[in-house]
This record gives C-alpha cells, structure tokens and sequence, in this order.
C-alpha cells in the first residue's frame, strides 16, 4: 500500500487532506536521523544539481509573507551532505556514502548568521566584524522578548573555516558568526536572533532603537520547515 493510501486509511473520510498535510510535513522536517535513502538523495543532489543551504529569513511584517532580506543560511545534515558530495564532483572525485565524515550526519545544524548594511551606517566603511560583538539570543535573553526564540546554540563561533569542513561556501560577505544548534531546534517554527548591545537578562525590555538598537530577527516558518530536509 502506497504512503498516501495508508494516510487516506488511517485519516477516513473528510479529515483524509489536512492528515495528508501533516504526514507530508512531518516527513519534511529535518530529522535527527539521515537513513539509507535519505543519504543517497543527498549524494545525488550534490552529484548532479546544486545543493545550497536554507535560507533564514528576516521576520516578515506581513502574515503569511517571506521577507526577501537573508539573516542567515541553514545547514542541516541532509544540506551538508549534500555539499561535500557537490564538492567532490568540482574536484572531479566520485563520492559514496562510505565517502561520508561522522561529522555530517550528526544531528546538529549551522546556522550562519550575517551582519549586514545599513542602518545609520556609512555603505562604504561598512565592516560587520569591527567591531565583533555581536551576540546570538537564547530563551530568557530580554532581547527576544515578545518572540519565539526556543533554543539555545550548543556553540558559537566567528571562525567560518568551519564550514569548509563540508564544502559550504557562503554567498554572503557578510557572514560573522556560526552557531550550532541541535536538529530539534527546527522540529517547530521559531526565532533567531543576532544583536548587538545591551545586558541579556536584567531589566526591563528597551524599545526599538534603544539600548540593542541593531537587532536582526530570522524566523522559520512552519511552512518553509515543510520544504526542509
């Protein structure tokens, strides 16, 4: 029985659609465990299209509307997968599931989060890392207060060699920190925040410009969680 008549049977009657619509998103979540043929999908995305990452978009004004401004790029084990197999095939290399470091598949995402121009900024002395203090919000944290942020990064970095470890190239001169988070970080739709300024935890919550008058808000939606792998 295929998957979708299984659904329609487990489902019955007028709710067959909306549970169809689950299973599917569910499905395409990014899971914690990449299996056989998750693997080899990948492989064959890098090997024959042109794998990239997930893009963080910025909180949208509108409901229901993807603001176009790129806070971060999203690698998941299915995308760094797929960008070691792309890298090989540039390197004119055949690459296998055996080809596969430990570390790609690990259950952990990057995300890569930009600092970008302008705002009362000079366009042409612009430099997102001088000075390099920006900070990545956790739960609790006043700056995402009003807002979903859920999870809290397992590590942080400035160092982006990090992700050359698995053929990611950044589109984006911009990019100043990598954060790691678990994979059950993109279970559900959520926030993420790079800032600058202010203590995280005492106080009252300033208002908008303030005290973090340079905040960046990227919000996944239950929707572009759909797409994900």
């Amino acid at each position: 029985m295929s998957l979708s008549l299984r659904r329609a049977w487990m489902c019955g009657g007028l709710i067959v659609v909306a549970c169809g619509v689950l299973g599917e998103r569910l499905l395409a979540t990014p899971s914690a465990v990449l299996h056989a043929k998750d693997i080899d999908q990948a492989i064959e995305w890098g090997m024959n299209g042109d794998p990239g990452p997930y893009l963080l978009h910025h909180m949208s004004s509108q409901p229901g509307k993807i603001n176009p401004v790129v806070v971060g790029l999203v690698y998941t084990p299915f995308v760094r997968v797929a960008l070691a197999a792309r890298a090989a095939r540039k390197a004119g290399r055949n690459f296998a599931s055996s080809d596969i470091a430990p570390t790609l598949p690990e259950p952990i995402a990057h995300v890569a989060f930009r600092w970008y121009c302008c705002a009362g900024q000079d366009r042409a002395t612009f430099d997102p890392r001088n000075p390099a203090d920006q900070k990545i919000a956790v739960p609790g944290d006043r700056v995402s207060g009003g807002l979903h942020v859920t999870a809290t990064p397992l590590s942080i970095t400035r160092d982006l060699s990090v992700l050359k470890t698995f053929g990611g190239e950044l589109p984006y001169s911009d990019v100043v920190l990598v954060a790691v988070y678990p994979i059950s970080a993109f279970a559900s739709a959520g926030d993420f925040i790079i800032y600058k300024g202010g203590s995280d935890r005492e106080g009252p919550v300033p208002s908008l410009p303030g005290e973090w008058a340079s905040r960046e808000v990227g919000r996944i939606t239950s929707v572009e969680l759909a797409r994900w792998r």
